[in-house]
This record gives C-alpha cells, sequence and structure tokens, in this order.
C-alpha cells in the first residue's frame, strides 16, 4: 500500500498503534492525531478522518 501525506487511509487497512514503550522515544501528539505503524513505517494519522498527516519510511527494523 503506498501512503502519501493528505491521502485516506483505507477503512479496510489493519491499524496498529505503538507500543507503550516504543511510543515514550517519540514526541507527544495532539489527542486528534496519533502515531500507527504499517509495516516498517511510521504514519501520523487523523484519528477522526484518517487522513495521514506524515508519513516516517523505514524507519522501524525488520522483523526478525
Amino acid at each position: 500500500m503506498l501512503l502519501v501525506v493528505n491521502g485516506i487511509y483505507p477503512d479496510t487497512e489493519p491499524i496498529t498503534a505503538l507500543s507503550p514503550a516504543l511510543l515514550t522515544a517519540f514526541p507527544p501528539l495532539p489527542v486528534e492525531v496519533a502515531y500507527r505503524v504499517v509495516g516498517r513505517t511510521l504514519i501520523v494519522i487523523d484519528v477522526k478522518s484518517r487522513l495521514v498527516v506524515d508519513v516516517a519510511r523505514l524507519i522501524l527494523p525488520p522483523a526478525s
């Protein structure tokens, strides 16, 4: 799946939240947006509209 800033995250795709331990490594966000993991990509998503606010590709290590 190609994720782009200002794109809409599809309702049919799963969303994975960050673990609490990993979440502490990132700056806090306003309640309207949240960090989500898609494969090795970290995205910031508007929780109501599902608008992709930011994308950081290959930021997470590969699955072992």
